[in-house]
């Protein structure tokens, strides 16, 4: 009798220690803000535990929940907006990228070699400019391509050349001398990169606004991985004819060929949630549907839609095998494809599927944004809501 009750007391010491520790867990993953729809007085969220709690009205501040484990043990308290939830076409649609920089790209110095025929370093490394910065300005004249920066660069009076340029976000001033090569040209001593092209799938399209999203991720300059700012975009139509599929270590492709003569959208925006611009965008048969908020997406099966052939999309079936409430932009979920064809066609997720949409008791929750490169069966995704809110052009409308 005297173990059983030693037993029972470890055993209720266990559940108290799990249940301190799942709380402790929640305050620190939950996330501070949720957004709940228009009339809706609960927020309800399924995780480790049950989590529930009724909105309180604020008349100075914005309403807030304290969330509860079964309705009595107090996790965390979290401010709440409230929304019209909107429906979107789910598109799944490949479509071909065209895209100019604002301002020129460093990726990478090289050796310059002087009239004289001497090799000097690269007098912009010599002097602090850095690969990844963006070179706005030269003299203060907008540098808009490579070749107007070569050219602004030579036609220069003074060897000693000013230039603006961003890093990190901030912008910056230095002076640079550059090196003369002969022929009333000079040479900075660095690569850059004004424009970028490649294939993604577009995510949904707003009949209401003649909006897109697509990709789930922004565009990156693949050197510096620093995102790239835009001057110009536009989308145009593209036509899948083969896949490289993805294998561990090696991940796949969608190989096709951009009609660059069927302009189809404009970019208006590239974010670390995805590109968003305007398109006339039509299908005769994809209706809206619903968005999910985060807290309504649940670990199971779901499905994508997206091309692997020509530029019709189909229905894939995957598995959300865990959700991230407090994750970062465009890595919400943890997603694995499950479905046996296109496991066979693609060995799962391969570059270009970016942006394919997520469905799951038929809203849309999503998109996915990377694959993992260790198993291409499974990635990331991101959630709509993300997508949404931190396009610098769309809103959730009050």
């Amino acid at each position: 009798m005297k173990k059983l009750s030693v037993i029972l007391k470890l055993l209720t010491f266990s559940m108290v220690i799990a249940i301190i520790s799942g709380v402790v867990y929640l305050k620190n993953t939950l996330p501070d803000k949720f957004y709940i729809e228009n009339g809706v007085n609960e927020l309800n969220i399924k995780c480790v535990f049950d989590l529930s709690g009724k909105i309180q009205k604020s008349q100075d501040k914005s309403d807030s929940v304290d969330l509860k484990i079964m309705g009595w043990l107090p996790v965390k308290t979290v401010n709440i907006e409230s929304i019209e939830r909107i429906s979107l076409i789910p598109c799944g649609t490949p479509f071909g990228i065209k895209m100019l920089t604002d301002g020129v790209i460093i990726t990478d110095f090289g050796d310059v070699k002087s009239s004289d025929g001497v090799m000097h370093s690269s007098p912009a490394e010599i002097q602090g400019l850095c690969v990844g910065d963006i070179i706005t300005k030269v003299d203060g004249v907008t540098v808009s391509s490579a070749s107007v920066l070569s050219k602004l660069i030579s036609a220069s009076d003074d060897n000693n050349i000013e230039i603006e340029y961003i890093r990190n976000g901030k912008y910056d001033t230095l002076y640079v001398d550059t090196i003369s090569t002969g022929d009333k040209t000079s040479a900075l001593g660095v690569w850059v990169r004004d424009s970028a092209a490649g294939i993604g799938t577009m995510t949904f399209y707003d009949e209401k606004r003649k909006l897109f999203g697509g990709l789930g991720h922004g565009i990156c300059d693949t050197e510096s991985g620093n995102l790239l700012p835009l001057q110009s975009g536009e989308i145009v139509s593209v036509n899948i004819n083969n896949v490289i599929k993805g294998k561990s270590n090696a991940p796949g492709e969608l190989c096709g060929t951009l009609n660059q003569d069927c302009r189809t959208g404009k970019i208006k925006s590239n974010t670390t949630s995805g590109i968003f611009g305007a398109t006339d965008y039509i299908s005769d048969t994809a209706q809206p549907v619903p968005i999910a908020l985060k807290q309504e997406i649940k670990r199971g099966d779901a499905y994508i839609l997206t091309t692997i052939n020509g530029n019709k999309p189909e229905k894939f079936s995957i598995r959300i095998n865990d959700i991230n409430l407090n994750g970062g932009n465009n890595k919400n979920m943890v997603i694995e494809i499950t479905d046996k064809n296109l496991l066979e066609a693609t060995g799962g997720i391969v570059q270009g599927m970016s942006g394919s949409p997520i469905i799951q008791n038929d809203k849309l929750v999503g998109a996915v944004t990377h694959v993992f490169v260790s198993d291409p069966t499974r990635g990331y995704g991101i959630f709509i809501e993300n997508m949404i809110e931190n396009s610098e052009m769309y809103h959730y409308e009050n």
